[in-house]
């Protein structure tokens, strides 16, 4: 750790110290020894922008620089503007810096957000010299964007009429989010609380509103905004503080640096009108959003104004999670009990200046808004005058404090602490670190569980509070977009628009302009992470030790075998993993599981899992998964309590499991709208490759209509379904399983093991069957594409992965996001073989997949110079040497387990990615071209699919 000691007061740089505190809350619990370096600096430049900088052990270093963004419409000018600073800057001028950034750098995040009040721009990487470059070119890109310069990103990203209509990139993006019905239940209830703020307005950018946002106002509040007495810097991990202050200052903040460039500043201001007297008048009617949907995806809402104050945020959340955050939990399940909505969700937005409760009710019955206030605080005065349950409350608690101690899969620490901290530093400039401290409100918590504290909150929030809405999602019948009436002078001004625009995108940037990109070279790419070492022993069962720092925390999974069973029988598995742990025992009842599950557990989880072993696509591994982990005290309960749970759940409660299949039901809908990228690739991968058949059985679309067809026809269903149930759990778990385990294995012998050794093995044959397309509600669509290599006798290695990437950000990015305006797109080649084309939230459907054909003929004629290569080697060796936590470590570790694929082939890939030459890309090229002519399509889109039906099988997914 650099001496980066300095005394309050003090200057570096320009840069005042103005505290300095120790907040144990940010030490770092990787594999390096923590000095006791875990202390939080805060600092004021002179230029009036506002630095903290976390210290700690940690080698992954971070920086965000956000803004204070108050919408005054909901034209979504500051979503705009997160997409186009990221166009080209004054000091790197190129068209998409950003993505000359995820093809060039050693990365482990990279990107930007936009939050109802703020938006920042946070980067991270293990590599020093790399990260200062990332840092330059996001400080050029917030303070000086070739936005003033150039009319295209504004039309690029935002949104330009064409001859068919609208489009732009946030525009597509926001026509998809607006397809979702929780979207309109948030922005509702944000209208209805806050009616005199910014919050009122979409942050993000309501479709038919963005239409509407000009030039000049789009550059308006870019120049108010971006100014650095508005900005907000936050840097973390292991760094020299001095030498980065020297690099802000020398190049962006000091007074001699083009001071004439600066066009304004923003001060901290207040958050508009806030009328504390603000009541709700239960007796009004609610707030009604017609939304152009189906009508499964009927909803209504509640949203409950609570007080700013850090710690009562805290008890919120316990209190949240104690009364609502399962179905066992009080309020929750006494309002599924009255059977007026599918499914109950609570949430709390806390990251804004006035936090709020969400109330969504997903499915719910006609006029079920007109009675919810009512409803709710009348259970809640039950539960409160009942009492809250001591030990769920202190339950809760406990899981709270397992998942502060366990870093999350892909998390970012420096991203995750920023978040937090700008969560409260926003809206009072002497709360710079008070998110992040925990560790006194944990004690706080545990004494107020001794008292009546937690039901007097839940009254004061529940029903006393006169800050209230209500908000109920309509489903209507979409109207046919007609296609605009231009004049012949408009259509004229529209297509010369679109030609220049086309023509700008089409430009390749001048060499010169790509040279001033800060690059690494090869040579920069440090040793590869150590290897986690992996030890299988063989007793009564196969158990697999892998020896990685877990942090006090024991990970224990289970597989079971699952053989023999026909699709039927794995949709009914799969919704055994759905109803597991939420159910009576003989020793339990749901009510207790749960509040065991919590305290002593800080994860469980069940599931079909599936492999296909390495070198034989056909050959399938299926298992039933039991993913646990606990705080290595509690260690004993990975044995007993899944014990009780897998070998005496009584399955007779058939009026709970309706409701929980039901949910199950809600949540797949869900998904494919907002998601449905990932429904395409699993549903055209399942018709040529088995692994994913069997996926589609457990989790996709064949699964969803089985499940729908049991639960429409409930009444004769249900006893055969029980049965069923029944006698495949106690067949299954009568299986002896694999287990994988990290931590300590003192839990390991007292897991009760079946009596039957059975192989897991299954060979699955693959139907021939006419690509797949599904209508779903919304405006936008999912493309995918995919093929495997084994299937067509070519293997996979590491320069096809290299090459996959530079599919990805050059040619699908440039003509899928850039040129057609999807939101996302991408390639990925998986070490097995499988190549997988995808976009994400796209207007269009022929084009897109004209793209993915077309992009292999590109890349096997692409002519690259070295340095071009090496970036794109340097990008795909920095995802393979990404830190990732234990949890990630292990689901990664398992997967290669159970297909059978050698450890050493990560090194084996990393090194031929390194060594990826021109010709390795043009050979990739030559082979993802007989690929993509016969390869499996699927779409998850509107109702234009139908106009293709000469193309797809197509299905309204709903409607069946």
């Amino acid at each position: 750790m650099p001496d980066n000691k300095i005394k309050i007061g003090e200057e570096i740089h320009d840069f005042k110290l103005l505290k300095i505190e120790d907040i144990p809350e940010i030490k770092f619990t990787g594999n390096i020894d923590d000095n006791g370096n875990h202390n939080a600096y805060e600092y004021v430049h002179t230029s009036g922008a506002k630095l903290l900088h976390l210290e700690n052990e940690d080698p992954e270093l971070a920086f965000t620089i956000g803004f204070k963004t108050l919408p005054k419409d909901s034209t979504g000018v500051f979503h705009i503007l997160e997409h186009s600073v990221l166009c080209g800057s004054k000091k790197f001028p190129v068209k998409e810096p950003f993505t000359n950034l995820l093809k060039s750098s050693m990365q482990t995040f990279l990107n930007a957000m936009t939050f109802p009040d703020k938006t920042i721009y946070p980067v991270a990487s293990t590599n020093e010299k790399d990260f200062y470059n990332l840092v330059d070119v996001y400080m050029d890109a917030v303070l000086y964007p070739n936005i003033y310069k150039n009319k295209n990103i504004f039309y690029q990203e935002g949104g330009h009429k064409t001859p068919e209509g609208f489009s732009g990139v946030v525009f597509n993006e926001m026509s998809g989010v607006y397809s979702d019905p929780q979207e309109h239940i948030f922005e509702g209830l944000m209208q209805q609380l806050f009616p005199d703020s910014c919050y009122a307005y979409s942050s993000g950018g309501a479709p038919e509103v963005i239409k509407k946002l000009t030039y000049e106002e789009y550059l308006a509040q870019h120049n108010t905004n971006y100014s650095l007495s508005n900005a907000y810097i936050i840097v973390y991990g292991n760094l020299d503080i001095t030498k980065m202050f020297k690099f802000l200052n020398d190049n962006y903040l000091s007074k001699e640096n083009d001071l004439k460039e600066w066009r304004g500043s923003t001060p901290v201001t207040s958050q508009g009108k806030w009328d504390s007297n603000y009541s709700y008048d239960v007796n009004s009617k609610p707030y009604i959003r017609e939304v152009a949907t189906a009508k499964e995806n009927a909803e209504c809402g509640a949203g409950f104004v609570v007080k700013r104050d850090h710690r009562q945020l805290a008890a919120t959340r316990i209190l949240l999670n104690t009364i609502a955050g399962s179905n066992e939990s009080p309020l929750k399940k006494a309002l599924l009990d009255e059977n007026f909505c599918a499914d109950i969700d609570f949430d709390m937005l806390s990251e804004v200046y006035e936090p709020f409760i969400i109330v969504e009710c997903k499915s719910s019955k006609k006029d079920a808004s007109k009675n919810l206030l009512k409803l709710i605080s009348d259970k809640v005065t039950q539960i409160a005058d009942g009492g809250i349950s001591k030990d769920m409350l202190q339950a809760t608690i406990s899981n709270v404090e397992f998942k502060l101690k366990e870093k999350l899969p892909d998390c970012t620490n420096g991203l995750d602490y920023s978040i937090c901290a700008m969560s409260e530093w926003l809206y009072d400039s002497d709360a710079s670190t008070s998110a992040l401290k925990y560790l006194d409100d944990i004690k706080w918590l545990k004494e107020q569980v001794k008292t009546d504290y937690f039901e007097k909150l839940a009254k004061e929030i529940f029903v006393e509070n006169k800050h209230v809405a209500v908000v109920e999602v309509v489903p209507v019948e979409k109207t046919e977009t007609k296609k605009p009436n231009y004049s012949d002078e408009e259509q004229k001004e529209i297509i010369e628009l679109c030609q220049n625009l086309v023509k700008w995108q089409a430009t390749p940037d001048s060499k010169e302009d790509e040279a001033k990109i800060p690059v690494m070279s090869i040579d920069d790419i440090g040793e590869m992470p150590k290897m986690t070492k992996r030890t299988v022993e063989e007793k009564d069962i196969t158990l697999v030790k892998y020896d990685i720092n877990t942090n006090g925390i024991t990970y224990v999974n289970r597989y079971y075998p699952l053989n023999d069973f026909d699709g039927e029988d794995i949709h009914i598995i799969s919704m055994l993993t759905e109803l597991l742990g939420k159910l009576d025992t003989e020793k339990y009842s749901s009510e207790e599981i749960d509040v065991i599950a919590r305290e002593k557990l800080g994860r469980l989880g069940f599931r079909c899992a599936f492999f296909e072993k390495f070198d034989n696509p056909s050959n399938l591994d299926l298992r039933l998964a039991i993913r646990s982990a606990a705080l290595d005290e509690n260690s004993k309960y990975l044995a007993t309590l899944i014990d009780e749970i897998i070998f005496r759940t009584k399955f007779e409660d058939s009026d709970k499991i309706f409701k929980i299949l039901k949910q199950k039901q809600v949540s797949l809908e869900q998904g494919f709208i907002a998601a449905g990228h990932s429904a395409a690739l699993n549903n055209a991968a399942s018709r040529i490759l088995p692994v994913y058949k069997m996926s589609e059985m457990a989790s996709g679309v064949a699964f969803y209509h089985y499940l729908k067809q049991i639960l429409n026809t409930w009444e004769k269903s249900k006893d055969n379904l029980i049965k069923k149930l029944q006698d495949l759990s106690a067949d299954v778990f009568n299986c002896k399983p694999i287990i994988t385990y990290a931590g300590t294995n003192e839990c390991i012998s007292q897991i009760t093991i079946g009596e039957k050794d059975a192989k897991a093995m299954a060979n699955i044959s693959i139907d021939e069957a006419k690509d797949s397309a599904f209508i779903i509600p919304g405006d936008v669509n999912y493309c995918a594409m995919v093929n495997d290599l084994r299937l067509n006798n070519e293997k996979m290695d590491g320069t096809k992965v290299a090459s996959s990437k530079i599919v990805a950000l050059d040619y699908l990015w440039n003509n899928v996001r850039v040129k057609n305006g999807a939101y996302g797109s991408g390639m990925i080649a998986s070490p097995r073989g499988t190549i997988q084309f995808y976009s994400f939230r796209d207007p269009q459907i022929q084009k897109t997949f004209e793209n993915f054909e077309n992009s292999t003929k590109w890349l096997s004629e692409l002519e690259l110079d070295k340095q071009s290569l090496d970036n794109y080697i340097i990008s795909s060796v920095a995802k393979i040497d990404a830190p990732s936590s234990a949890l990630a470590k292990i689901q990664i570790l398992d997967t290669y387990y159970f297909s059978d694929i050698d450890l050493n082939l990560i090194e084996k890939n990393r090194d031929q990615i390194i060594h990826t030459t021109l010709d390795d890309v043009h050979e990739a090229g030559r082979v993802f071209a007989k690929l993509s002519k016969n390869s499996s399509k699927c779409v998850f889109g509107t109702k234009a699919l139908n106009k293709c039906s000469d193309q797809f099988n197509i299905v309204d997914l709903f409607s069946v």
